[in-house]
């Protein structure tokens, strides 16, 4: 009997087939990284590289093959239509505390910044800070308004500037620069997985108040 036409040795296609997959995780990349999906296309197309290698004299099994593996890469990347990868995102909890300015809750926006002082995450650092509304009131966010701060030791520093909006800039300081260095800072604290912070009310000055004399 005659071996079939286009494939390796003097094996059927099956039996060889049967070979390669028993091998092919040592086809995968080392530290492979990406999506479901992204690992999806990598496996059609060695798919693809083994039956060619199977049945690459038989012309008509390849188009055939061909086709549906193109079928496959299509719905694949169609199906990705309108739905992007989701960034890594660590888990925020609420920081929340009000600022007073010479006795009294700050009635324009204070920049509040918020400075890790612990160990920093190199591969996935985040950046955190907020404005505090019109009666001073403050929530920290991350990734999104509100959404708090990833676990970990934090200090605030201050600015009270004035927004452009024209130019869409926050600049100036009336604190002249005495809160914004965070080594300075008297407001630490830390953030703790699933509780909320609360720093309560926060007093500031301008340094314009004058003492009375007694």
């Amino acid at each position: 009997m005659k071996p079939v036409v286009g494939c390796l040795g003097r094996a059927s296609c099956g039996s060889q087939l049967t070979i390669l997959k028993s091998k092919a995780h040592r086809l995968r990349p080392v530290g492979f990284h990406g999506t479901e999906r992204h690992f999806l296309l990598y496996r059609i197309v060695h798919l693809y590289q083994l039956l060619s290698l199977i049945c690459k004299q038989n012309v008509t099994v390849m188009t055939r093959i061909s086709r549906y593996l193109l079928w496959l890469i299509a719905v694949t990347v169609l199906s990705a239509c309108g739905e992007s990868d989701k960034p890594f995102h660590k888990a925020t909890f609420p920081v929340t505390g009000q600022i007073y300015v010479d006795g009294r809750p700050a009635t324009s926006p204070i920049a509040v910044r918020c400075v890790n002082v612990g160990e920093v995450d190199k591969e996935h650092p985040t950046s955190s800070a907020t404005y505090s509304d019109t009666d001073g009131k403050f929530e920290i966010a991350t990734y999104e308004k509100g959404d708090g701060v990833p676990v970990g030791e934090y200090v605030l520093t201050f600015q009270w500037g004035e927004m452009n909006i024209m130019s869409r800039t926050y600049s100036g300081d009336k604190f002249k620069g005495r809160y914004r260095d965070p080594k300075k800072s008297k407001v630490r604290f830390k953030v703790e997985e699933g509780k909320p912070t609360d720093l309560g009310r926060i007093d500031l000055t301008t340094g314009n108040t004058k003492k009375k004399s007694g």
